[in-house]
């Protein structure tokens, strides 16, 4: 119904503008995702709890997810909330928050699942994903 309005309304050459973007639709969508992290940083609590909501998490629909890790909450002492002198401005931070494609939603949760423990904060790199 739309293109056939475009094409009255138009002429022809909004008619293929029409069709094109109808018939590009799917490729737009496997184009990278310029919001997205390329890699995250997390904890072991944050890890285990983005395995535990996983399938809350990938419910939603659309080719970006949103990831929000804050209700999760982090088992920080004293001591960790202190800051690293030593560490410099480039400490590395969890992320609480991130924006992934399906792809690289997958593919943390496979790396996760792979990786048996780790102390600290980890960086994943989803570049490859």
């Amino acid at each position: 119904m739309a293109m056939f309005l475009a094409s009255r309304l138009f002429g022809a050459p909004a008619t293929l503008f029409a069709v094109g973007l109808v018939l590009s639709a799917p490729a737009l969508a496997q184009e990278p995702c310029g919001l997205c992290n390329d890699e995250v940083r997390l904890t072991p609590p944050l890890a285990d709890c983005f395995l535990d909501r996983y399938e809350e998490i990938a419910d939603g629909g659309g080719g970006a997810v949103v990831v929000d890790l804050s209700p999760c909450g982090q088992d920080r002492s004293v001591v960790d909330a202190l800051p690293n002198l030593g560490a410099g401005p480039a400490a590395a931070e969890p992320d609480v928050q991130f924006i992934l494609t399906r792809a690289q939603l997958g593919c943390l949760k496979a790396r996760l699942e792979e990786r048996p423990t780790f102390d600290g904060v980890a960086t994943f790199d989803l570049k490859a994903c």
